[in-house]
């Protein structure tokens, strides 16, 4: 079986996702490529076909031009929007590596046109990292559900036409639902919820498949914070995310609000994947600014060097750092929204906090360090849920099931 991964990049969020099931599946002797618009990795089986001068600039026009055709007729525009129209046609190249399956993850900002997929002569599954697959332009719908029903007078733009936008291209995405036979993966049982009673998959196939991680890389490293030059005697709160402090998704307003409430004298706090330059002016808590952390060891490193990891993200569907967190043996403080219950059992390997309520936050950070023998508890169960739900070698295996009856439904 040959499975090509189409993803905009093998790094950050999505991409991290999608390179671990691709080698996940390489493991079980699955042919799986990869083909991104944006390489990291020296691994030969990840393919940029974007690559050269004159692609970067090409990609650079349709983002400005995709940018251009959404702001027309909108007072403004928040948050991450997308139109899957402004992008390369990558069918072609796809269809020369002659895959048995194309699975598609995060294809935007310029990677490719949703419209390909009509062109794809193999079966094509998609794993749905946000909410854009379901609605008209946008990656976190916020408080909207207009995705229930037809958009149009889209919030995130400021429109008060009916016809939007947001109508056209959902409209469009619809056309190429219809007309494409397409299994849908939901990576966490919310995110299933929520496909299934959108307007545009509510017919469709959506299977809940999560994401994994490697565990015998991920786990704790118990001279960490020594190595690091962190203090020994502290509390220490980690956060990371890409763009961590600018990202109004990522939460680190209420984070910061948080820690506020945190004693100064017994806790600080670790941000990774913000600007180096980041300043946090009014701050009585000590802050160690890391800025992009790209490499794997490090990371680990951070992540077992903290004694909480706290994710106060207002969307999510599976997180990374949770996983990642967790399978380091570290208990996660978020809010209970999204795919974070999937991973986190409150008070037994974390804590969910009411959302969006920072004093709830700021006390289940405070609650996770509470005493030692708790804090063995957390980290064993945190340890133990990934163990037993989360390892990639399951996760590849389970998708491999899905792939195999895809196809033999195709060959039917």
């Amino acid at each position: 079986m040959r499975v090509v991964h189409l993803t905009g990049k093998d790094y950050f969020g999505a991409g991290r996702a999608a390179y671990r099931l691709h080698k996940g599946l390489q493991r079980a002797g699955v042919d799986s490529l990869m083909l991104v618009g944006d390489k990291h990795s020296d691994d030969p089986s990840v393919i940029n076909v974007q690559s050269g001068f004159f692609n970067k600039i090409r990609k650079k026009i349709l983002i400005k031009l995709e940018k251009r055709f959404i702001k027309r007729g909108c007072n403004n525009l928040n948050g991450m929007l997308s139109t899957g129209i402004h992008g390369f046609s990558i069918a072609k190249t796809v269809n020369s590596y002659h895959p048995d399956i194309i699975h598609l993850h995060w294809i935007n900002r310029g990677y490719m046109k949703l419209s390909d997929i009509l062109k794809f002569e193999a079966p094509v599954v998609v794993t749905m990292h946000d909410v854009w697959y379901f609605t008209g332009i946008c990656h976190y719908a916020k408080n909207c559900q207009s995705y229930t029903r037809e958009c149009g007078n889209c919030v995130q733009i400021g429109s008060k036409d009916p016809t939007d936008v947001c109508t056209y291209i959902q409209t469009l995405k619809q056309e190429i639902y219809k007309k494409k036979a397409i299994d849908f993966i939901a990576p966490s049982r919310w995110m299933q919820t929520e496909a299934l009673q959108s307007h545009l998959l509510k017919n469709q196939k959506v299977h809940h498949l999560s994401n994994g991680i490697d565990i015998s890389v991920f786990s704790y490293n118990k001279s960490a914070r020594r190595r690091l030059g962190l203090p020994m005697e502290k509390n220490l709160v980690l956060f990371a995310a890409v763009d961590a402090t600018s990202d109004e998704n990522k939460g680190f307003d209420l984070l910061s609000q948080a820690i506020d409430q945190l004693d100064e004298n017994r806790f600080e706090l670790i941000v990774i994947g913000g600007s180096k330059e980041d300043q946090f002016p009014g701050k009585t808590i000590n802050i160690h600014n890391i800025g992009y952390v790209g490499d794997d060891a490090l990371l680990i490193d951070y992540l077992s060097a903290a004694d909480v990891i706290v994710v106060p993200s207002k969307q999510e569907n599976l997180s990374n750092l949770i996983m990642e967190g967790l399978s380091c043996s570290k208990p996660v403080v978020a809010f209970g929204i999204g795919g974070n219950g999937d991973m986190i059992r409150h008070k037994e390997n974390g804590y969910l906090a009411v959302p969006f309520d920072t004093k709830d936050l700021a006390k289940g950070i405070e609650w996770s360090v509470e005493s030692e023998e708790r804090t063995i508890r957390l980290s064993q169960n945190a340890r133990q849920q990934v163990e037993l739900n989360f390892r990639i070698g399951d996760v590849s295996k389970r998708h491999i099931e899905c792939y195999s009856r895809i196809i033999e439904e195709q060959n039917d």
